[in-house]
């Protein structure tokens, strides 16, 4: 029997313009499209000693029946209940999918398509994992699915203890691979580490993977997403390379967390994604471009502090359209949920969590907290304490006493808190929600850099200098009250 392939009928034949009898009958173009995916699935499969995934009709059968359904409401998801009635309509159990719509169904479109189930991280460990020994390939016009489906097994020890360490193949696999994005190489300096080399390769693979998540019983949450873009295995592979760099640079782990802590709070905030469409960036991403949002700094300041061992979660608001990163402390915890607030959008001190957010004011109480992992505590007293003394110092407005200057100067210097003086921007011009998420602590229309003086505690001292005319000491049109050194003042 010819294929369809060779034919060029199968546009026309999904569409049902063409008669080879029933579509649910007739899988004489499934097997044509499964055996492309399968192809790339065994030969993975065999060069790991598993089993070949075999075509199943009931697979095929449900594939075309989900893919008819997502066609026609264009959406691609499936409430739990509806999958396992569908699954039961075709006799067939404990099924994974993924789904795609093709811009046309020709061969060459869904061999580009089969390369990619069978090899991304997204479903790479189900393909590979044995218990999945078979499935199909089906589509309805454009949009296609392709079904995993489990063969029953016992609960017993003995044949759990015959199934293969699908994780450990998968990391062999990565590793045999680690050259192929080792591409397009070039150096970043990072606070405290020094420099490190990203790959251009990799940091294409990784923007080409989807944003969504298809999903099989329940709906993604949040966390589902922020664990995905957290394990995805390739990555790890690279951003460990920043992890041991941290940890070469000190012993303490204690200070190891600070330093992560300062890495991805100096990377540069992405004003494009700000007042645009943010990228959606994963952590390796942030490094690779040097700049992001908050959700997609916070991501790499979770990943790091979880590999250095530490306890992590994510604090979620969904009002102010922000996201910050929590490490677990023994005191000093922000909503007393064992984490303490770290902002990484800037340079802040860990456990402020009193910023104030540019269109949204301070943060409320957080829409919800994802525990990531549990871990080892951070001991963040210190910083507790000098938060709650750069709070207060901040309460006393323009003017400050020589000694209150002193001190919000130290602060300043010792956190390298950037002090921004924010545009007038109309904020409710931009619709994104990132557009309000960086704190901003004075609102002079214009950014200026820290004096590069030392303020000593038997320098003079010549008020009423208010804290940005201090800043503008260091602008091109000094002010005639600046200091000229360490020691000499000119004073009206």
């Amino acid at each position: 029997m010819a294929s369809l392939w060779d034919q060029d009928k199968i546009q026309e034949y999904l569409a049902g313009n063409l008669h080879f009898g029933s579509i649910m009958n007739n899988p004489l173009e499934s097997k044509n499209m499964s055996s492309l995916v399968f192809e790339e699935i065994n030969e993975v499969r065999e060069n790991k000693t598993i089993g070949e995934l075999e075509y199943n009709k009931n697979s095929y059968n449900l594939a075309v029946a989900i893919s008819k359904k997502f066609y026609e409401s264009e959406i691609y998801s499936l409430k739990n209940s509806e999958l396992e009635e569908m699954s039961k309509s075709y006799k067939i159990n404990n099924v994974k999918f993924l789904s795609r719509k093709l811009e046309q169904l020709d061969k060459s479109n869904f061999d580009m398509l089969s390369g990619d189930w069978a090899t991304k991280n997204l479903f790479i460990e189900n393909t590979l994992n044995p218990i999945y020994n078979s499935g199909a390939v089906g589509c309805y016009k454009e949009v296609c699915v392709f079904i995993l489906n489990i063969e029953e097994i016992s609960n017993s020890i003995e044949d759990y203890d015959k199934v293969p360490d699908v994780k450990g193949i998968i990391n062999d696999l990565i590793q045999d691979n680690l050259e192929e994005y080792q591409t397009k190489p070039k150096t970043i300096n990072l606070y405290g580490v020094g420099d490190l080399i990203v790959y251009g390769g990799l940091n294409n693979y990784l923007s080409d993977l989807p944003d969504s998540i298809s999903y099989y019983y329940v709906p993604p949450t949040t966390k589902d997403f922020i664990m995905r873009d957290l394990d995805n295995e390739l990555q790890k592979e690279f951003l460990l390379q920043l992890v041991n760099k941290i940890q070469e640079s000190s012993s303490n782990p204690d200070e190891q967390a600070r330093i992560a802590i300062k890495i991805v709070q100096k990377i540069p905030y992405d004003y494009d994604g700000l007042y645009g469409i943010p990228e959606g960036r994963l952590p390796y991403e942030v490094l690779y471009d040097m700049k992001g949002v908050c959700g997609e700094k916070s991501e790499l300041l979770a990943f790091l502090l979880r590999e250095l061992g530490f306890g992590v979660a994510i604090f979620e608001f969904d009002f102010e359209g922000h996201r910050a990163v929590g490490i677990k402390c023994p005191s000093c915890d922000y909503q007393s949920s064992g984490y303490c607030f770290i902002e990484s959008t800037t340079s802040t001190i860990p456990t402020d969590s009193e910023g104030k957010y540019l269109g949204a004011g301070k943060l409320g109480n957080p829409s919800e907290i994802i525990y990531i992992t549990e871990g080892n505590s951070l001991d963040l007293s210190k910083e507790c304490d000098d938060a709650q003394e750069w709070n207060n110092l901040l309460s006393k407005g323009e003017y400050l006493s020589e000694y209150d200057y002193n001190r919000w100067l130290k602060l300043v210097k010792e956190y390298g808190i950037e002090i921004e003086e924010t545009s007038n921007y109309e904020i409710d011009d931009y619709s994104d929600a990132e557009a309000e998420e960086v704190p901003s602590y004075d609102s002079e229309d214009f950014k200026i850099d820290l004096p590069s003086i030392e303020i000593e505690s038997d320098e003079p001292y010549c008020p009423p200098l208010t804290k940005s005319e201090l800043l503008d000491c260091h602008s091109i049109s000094r002010d005639p009250r600046c200091p000229k050194s360490q020691t000499e003042l000119r004073c009206n």
